[in-house]
């Protein structure tokens, strides 16, 4: 049971991830002046959730980090 939830974890954070992405590519494709701040802030938004999601991954015991990250 607890592989089928480590599934599901990593099926979410990737979807959560490419979400994020397609919406900053979406943004830039539109030709505004204001969208580079827009994919800055979203850039900042994927790097702070990959670190929140690579900490779950890593407490349920599906990667692997290393003892010494903080």
């Amino acid at each position: 049971m607890k592989s089928v939830f480590n599934l599901f974890l990593v099926l979410f954070a990737g979807v959560w991830l490419l979400g994020a992405t397609l919406g900053i590519s979406r943004m830039l494709k539109r030709g505004r002046g204001t969208n580079w701040l827009v994919a800055a802030m979203g850039l900042l938004v994927i790097i702070g959730s990959a670190g929140f999601f690579a900490e779950m991954l890593s407490g349920e015991g599906v990667i692997e980090l290393p003892k010494s990250y903080e």
